[in-house]
C-alpha cells in the first residue's frame, strides 16, 4: 500500500513488514516491469494503474464494422494467414491502423461463420502452422455491400463536417 509520495515518480510502500522505495518513471515503466513484477506483482499493477491514469494507449476508434471490410479487402490479394492480414492492413494504412490479436481473430472467426471467408490449416512461408484464409464468392458480394455502406457513411460525415 502506498504510504506517501517522497519525490516525483517515487513512492514508499510496505510490501511485507519492512518498507521499501520504488521509483518508476512513466516512460520507463515497461523497462522496470519484468524486474519488479517478480517481487511485487499486485503492487506493480497498482503502481502502473496509478501512473497510467489518463494515459491509456488509444485504441482505434474506427467506424463500426470497418474491420470486417478491411479484412475482406485484404483477402482480395490472395490466401493469407491472420498475422499477414494484420500486417498488410497496417502497411497499407501507413501504420495508422493497428489491429490487435484480440480483435483480429474473433473477426476472422465471425467472417468464416458467415461464409465470407474460408480457412484451412496450412504452413506459412516461415514454416509455421497457421490458418490460411481466402475470400469466398459470398465474401466478395459482402465486400461490395460493406464498401458501398462505408462510402455512404463517409459522405454523410463529410457533409456534416462541412457545415458551419
Amino acid at each position: 500500500m502506498p504510504t506517501g509520495r517522497t519525490s516525483p515518480g517515487a513512492f514508499n510502500f510496505t510490501a511485507t513488514s519492512r518498507p521499501c522505495s520504488i521509483s518508476i518513471c512513466i516512460v520507463r515503466a515497461d523497462e522496470h516491469f519484468q524486474k519488479i513484477s517478480r517481487t511485487f506483482p499486485p503492487l506493480l499493477r497498482t503502481i502502473l494503474r496509478i501512473l497510467s491514469m489518463g494515459r491509456k494507449p488509444q485504441k482505434n476508434d474506427s467506424l463500426p464494422g470497418s474491420l470486417d471490410m478491411l479484412i475482406l479487402k485484404t483477402l482480395t490479394r490472395g490466401h493469407l494467414h491472420g498475422y499477414a492480414i494484420s500486417q498488410l492492413i497496417q502497411q497499407a494504412s501507413e501504420e495508422a491502423i493497428l489491429i490487435e490479436e484480440g480483435s483480429l481473430y474473433p473477426a476472422l472467426q465471425r467472417l468464416e461463420l458467415n461464409g465470407w471467408i474460408d480457412g484451412e490449416w496450412g504452413v506459412t512461408p516461415n514454416k509455421r502452422r497457421a490458418r490460411i484464409y481466402r475470400l469466398t464468392a459470398k465474401g466478395r458480394k459482402q465486400l461490395a455491400v460493406e464498401t458501398d455502406r462505408y462510402r455512404h457513411l463517409t459522405l454523410a460525415i463529410a457533409r456534416v463536417m462541412e457545415q458551419e
